[in-house]
């Protein structure tokens, strides 16, 4: 029974672990949006389950954006999905929304960019629960971040 015990508390941490992380105070401003603009959802409340993701028209997609796909599914899936809303945004269009810049220092450190006081940042932590987002600074590198953006990017044109 207590093998049981141990092996839920320790599925629960693990999955705790892969939606949220560690913060530290680096953050990085590179453009300034108003938290209004924060997409809203009118209320209704949508659910959606990772088939749905994968039900979606089949696109070629880059050499870069095929890794950035498997990364995706390791890092990111838990917590996002390209079109829908799930623990954070969908993030299909998000470099469309902010630069470049600010996508990849919010991926290495939100928490650095919310506590640097980042209107936009701010109103999606505020917006999503305040659930806390993992610090991939060090579990990704800068060219695995630019393969991640590139699949969303390539991938998430698809439905638009």
């Amino acid at each position: 029974m207590k093998k049981n015990q141990y092996a839920l508390i320790l599925s629960f941490l693990i999955f705790l672990a892969a939606c949220g992380g560690n913060a530290s105070d680096a953050g990085s401003e590179s453009e300034t949006t108003k938290p209004n603009e924060v997409e809203e959802r009118g209320g209704e409340e949508e659910t959606t389950d990772a088939s749905e993701e994968s039900s979606e028209e089949t696109v070629e997609l880059s050499e870069t954006a095929l890794t950035g796909q498997k990364l995706f599914e390791i890092h990111c899936l838990s917590c996002h999905q390209l079109h829908e809303d799930l623990v954070g945004p969908a993030l299909a269009g998000m470099t469309e929304r902010k630069d470049k810049e600010w996508v990849v220092a919010f991926i290495k450190n939100a928490q650095g960019v919310i506590d640097g006081g980042d209107e936009y940042a701010v109103a999606l932590y505020e917006k999503y629960g305040e659930a806390a987002m993992t610090n991939f600074e060090a579990l990704l590198s800068d060219e695995e971040i630019d393969q991640i953006i590139a699949y969303v990017e390539e991938a998430g044109a698809a439905k638009n």
